[in-house]
């Protein structure tokens, strides 16, 4: 095979030994498995408050009631506030549901914490449903609460800008479904703020109005991709294939020569010219019975040349005629020396 053909299939197994290692590469960036959560059930607690506001005789709104975004609430002028919360759990499946719940009520400041009200503890329960509901109502006495307040700050000499009361429900659910059970507690805390000395006046901002919380059973599965390994193990055996490919080729083209093209022959005449002087043209080969028996061929006829010189003997040319048609016609050189004949021979025209 010649060289360059092995240089060729050499640099071939190469890039392919390249693009297989890239594949190993990339078949382990894959995972032969992986953890998956898989939602089971869905679930939402979902709080709301809503409230009326009734209100002293006054003249700027002329009414005895106040709904939300109806106007402010402006703390002289506010007699009570009824607030109604409501709290529904829904779950994506059945589920047996039990509500226990309790309502806290407290004022405080920066100063100072004051409890309220803590109601009893409730319990509800709900059998094989999707939806769990109940509601509450607190009546809070505005006049009765600055009352406090101000007996408050009297006995510890302090005084704020601002209060506030919070109601704070504290709800804990169980619900129980085919696929697992849910318990956690729901606090949806509303805040009213007691504000003084404002710009806009003494006032009762109410925070807190809405509160969502969502959840959901999970369930974690372990994916296995037996597709990688098998990417793999190809990726390995062409690796293999391709290495010993490019070794083989690589060996080869180490161990092949390159060939060597023969440099055009010169014409006698132009290898006899440096030497024309010394050369003596045979008409026929010359007798070697008594003498020359012993051959010795030489590289060059500069080296027998300088055999020549060396013994001091002539050297004898003759041209042979090629006895057969396919044959080359042939220049040999002859220095007699006894029974030793020195010989350069060329191949001609």
């Amino acid at each position: 095979m010649k060289r360059t053909t092995i240089l060729i299939l050499t640099i071939i197994f190469a890039l392919l030994t390249l693009i297989s290692l890239i594949g190993i590469y990339f078949a382990h960036q894959q995972p032969t498995e992986e953890k998956k959560a898989i939602t089971l059930c869905t679930y939402t607690h979902d709080g709301k408050y809503d409230y009326i506001a009734a209100l002293k005789p006054n003249n700027l709104y002329n009414l005895t009631t106040l709904l939300p975004g109806e106007g402010t609430l402006y703390i002289r002028i506010t007699k009570s506030i009824n607030v109604t919360f409501t709290y529904t759990f829904n779950c994506s499946l059945p589920a047996n549901i039990t509500l226990q719940y309790v309502i806290n009520e407290y004022m405080q400041s920066p100063k100072w914490k004051k409890a309220i009200l803590t109601s009893p503890t409730e319990t509800l329960n709900f059998s094989e449903a999707t939806m769990a509901t109940f509601a509450t109502t607190q009546s809070i006495n505005i006049t009765a609460l600055e009352e406090l307040r101000n007996s408050i700050d009297k006995e510890t000499g302090t005084y704020t800008s601002e209060h506030l009361l919070v109601l704070e429900p504290i709800i804990n659910v169980t619900a129980k479904t085919a696929v697992g059970e849910i318990n956690e507690p729901f606090t949806p805390a509303m805040n009213m703020s007691f504000r003084y000395g404002t710009p806009e006046g003494d006032y009762i901002a109410i925070e807190g109005l809405t509160h969502t919380q969502q959840g959901r059973i999970q369930q974690t599965e372990t994916i296995y991709h037996p597709e990688v390994m098998s990417q793999r193990y190809v990726s390995y055996a062409l690796s293999i294939a391709f290495i010993s490919a490019l070794t083989c080729a690589t060996w080869a083209y180490l161990k092949a020569k390159p060939e060597k093209h023969a440099k055009p022959e010169k014409p006698i005449e132009e290898i006899i010219a440096p030497y024309e002087e010394t050369i003596f043209e045979l008409a026929e080969e010359p007798s070697y019975e008594s003498f020359g028996r012993t051959v010795v061929r030489v590289e060059t006829l500069e080296d027998l040349v300088s055999i020549a010189d060396g013994l001091a003997k002539p050297i004898l040319y003759l041209k042979k005629t090629p006895s057969k048609p396919e044959e080359k016609t042939s220049h040999v050189f002859y220095v007699l020396d006894g029974p030793v004949r020195y010989e350069y021979k060329v191949a001609g025209d």
